[in-house]
């Protein structure tokens, strides 16, 4: 009884294992020629983008929410968004990342018709809002399919906003599995973004706490050689940077084809600590900044540190952007504004990563961070 019990859990484990792999494959199978298919398309004139989203709109039901992607940096302030809509209004929100889904069960869905491809309600038990839904992605900064200094094109850009993951489950098996949906389906977008010298730092305090988690680099966590003081930091800088020295960048594409410029905004980096999270951020912007004004739909540039400094307009603006409104009886939750961490660097370390962000940065990118670098 025994033998024939422990030879059925097994043939279950191996159709269980079966399932999954056959679903991995599916899903690859579907994001690959989403790819594809996009590829050539995203490149075409703002007309052909026009005709592309009035026929998927006619295709979906007249109730169907609407895709606001909510796209930063990791660590610009997207928690505190999400939640401030969520608690303010009432509302679930959406996630490209399926994983963050409330209940701890197969990912859902937003969109009817999706194929599962994503995005996913935060909370799928809550109240949906009443036309857009806010919808996290950090695109390029979250898929190790594509990742950010990989990155050549806007159109490859684009493709990893839309992409993430989704849960499965079977037979109390989970598993997660790529998804991508069209970008097409994107309707608006607000487009979050902190100082950049804050924003660097507060990635190495995430990274760290995600290694002491998941028993990564024990040794140097152990020996508190990456701690949370400016020389952590530093340590933590040296260890990063030193990959990206010569294997992972490419001069043209990081900087441009002026070998000249090449030279003087490569001179920068060796007195710049995690100078390749600077750019990364750059680059990053630059590309989410250039794919919106391609797709033509209407944006909400949100300062992280407007939460400070102009609460209650800021919240007003984006929830009138979303056509949301606070639900009875509720007060915006309270805002706990990130530590700034400019004295991590020391002024010469200050006025490279300025003089590199600004030879970098786009046109419209470079008005935007004068608030930061001016």
């Amino acid at each position: 009884m025994n033998w024939k019990s422990s030879g059925f859990r097994g043939r279950n484990v191996i159709l269980v294992a079966a399932i999954i792999l056959l679903a991995f494959s599916s899903s690859h199978q579907r994001r690959d020629s989403l790819r594809k298919s996009l590829l050539p398309t995203i490149s075409q004139k703002n007309e052909t983008h026009t005709s592309i989203n009035t026929s998927i709109n006619t295709a979906l039901p007249n109730d169907t929410l609407e895709v606001a992607w909510l796209m930063s940096f990791p660590n610009s302030g997207t928690t505190y968004t999400n939640h401030l809509i969520q608690e303010y209004t009432k509302t679930t929100t959406a996630t490209n990342y399926g994983k963050e889904q409330s209940e701890k069960a197969a990912s859902i869905p937003v969109l009817p018709g999706s194929d599962l491809e994503g995005p996913y309600f935060r909370y799928p038990k809550w109240e949906k809002p009443p036309k857009y839904i806010l919808t996290k992605t950090h695109c390029a900064s979250s898929t190790n399919d594509m990742p950010l200094h990989e990155i050549d094109s806007v159109e490859a850009f684009e493709i990893t906003c839309s992409s993430g993951s989704r849960v499965e489950v079977y037979n109390g098996t989970t598993a997660k599995i790529s998804a991508s949906y069209s970008p097409f389906l994107v309707k608006r977008a607000v487009h979050l973004i902190r100082n950049p010298f804050d924003n660097v730092v507060a990635r190495f305090h995430m990274k760290i706490n995600n290694w002491k988690t998941k028993n990564y680099h024990n040794d140097s966590i152990s020996s508190n050689i990456y701690n949370s003081t400016s020389e952590g930091f530093k340590a933590y800088c040296q260890f990063r940077d030193k990959p990206f020295s010569k294997l992972k960048w490419n001069s043209t594409r990081i900087f441009g084809p002026n070998i000249v410029r090449q030279y003087e905004l490569a001179k920068l980096l060796k007195d710049l600590p995690c100078y390749e999270q600077f750019v990364y951020y750059i680059r990053w912007h630059n590309f989410a900044m250039e794919m919106l004004q391609r797709k033509g739909i209407p944006v909400l540039t949100l300062f992280y540190e407007d939460y400070s400094l102009r609460f209650e307009d800021t919240v007003k603006g984006l929830l009138n952007f979303l056509s949301l409104t606070p639900a009875k009886d509720t007060s915006p939750p309270e805002f706990f504004p990130g530590k700034q961490y400019l004295d991590f660097y020391e002024p010469s370390e200050r006025e490279a990563a300025k003089r590199l962000m600004l030879g970098l940065a786009n046109k419209e990118l470079n008005l935007l961070l004068q608030r930061y670098l001016a």
